[in-house]
């Protein structure tokens, strides 16, 4: 499947946002019941420091752009006996790699939300 990485990469973020992030989030209580509501286990500044953007990320990643990825990738789904009869010539595969080409085109200003973490 091509877009496994891509599944595995969302998945991934889940895994940051379940293992990491939402525990980080959590409130505490200072010297037994001590302290106030507000307060979490990591401060909210360097949760965002650390974690900024990833909800944006993962939101972007599994309510857009992997589907995007596994509508365009579909055709190509099949069994390879399927296929081979299908796509004789490579017309199938040539409109399949322009759709997923499209899928990253389309989706290029999104990426931009990377810049943060690669600066």
């Amino acid at each position: 499947m091509p877009y496994r990485t891509e599944r595995t990469y969302v998945r991934g973020l889940q895994e940051l946002d379940d293992i990491y992030i939402k525990p980080s989030s959590a409130t505490v209580n200072l010297l037994g019941n001590v302290g106030t509501a507000k307060e979490t286990v990591i401060p909210a500044a360097e949760r965002k420091l650390v974690f900024g953007g990833l909800e944006s990320l993962f939101s972007f990643h599994n309510g857009s752009f992997l589907p995007a990825l596994e509508r365009a990738a579909a055709p190509l789904m099949r069994s390879s006996a399927e296929l081979a009869k299908e796509d004789e010539g490579g017309a199938l595969s040539r409109r399949v790699a322009a759709a997923v080409a499209n899928t990253f085109v389309s989706s290029a200003p999104f990426m931009k939300m990377y810049s943060s973490y690669i600066k």
